[in-house]
């Protein structure tokens, strides 16, 4: 994965998969594929071929996954339980948080998916 402001790219097998933003275009479509193997420059874009399309859609899958699997969530619904110990009110968490003090891609959403609150805004 390589990851720019406006776009993300992936090797893939013998693919190199880039997907911009389409606001980059004027709202059109464009991306780049490359086969790595036989063309090394990259000097054939197979982004646009009908041939190449399942190919292009496996990368987009591919890349989306990617993104899921690795995008922290911001913004979670229902909010952290807040709890107020007669003192100044501290976040508390029903599972241990990352290192970093944000919530884990896995352990919040799983518990609140168990309790039937999996709403994210």
């Amino acid at each position: 994965m390589t990851e720019h402001p406006w776009s993300k790219a992936l090797r893939w097998k013998q693919w190199r998969f880039v997907h911009y933003q389409r606001e980059m275009f004027g709202g059109q479509d464009a991306g780049e594929l490359y086969d790595i193997e036989s063309d090394p420059d990259e000097t054939r874009n197979f982004y646009t071929d009908p041939a190449h399309q399942p190919v292009v859609q496996e990368c987009r899958r591919l890349l989306l996954e990617w993104l899921i699997r690795t995008t922290r969530v911001k913004t979670v619904w229902p909010p952290v339980t807040v709890v107020d110990f007669g003192r100044a009110a501290t976040s508390h968490w029903d599972y241990a948080p990352a290192g970093d003090g944000k919530e884990a891609n896995t352990a919040g959403a799983a518990l609140r998916f168990k309790r039937g609150q999996l709403n994210y805004l």
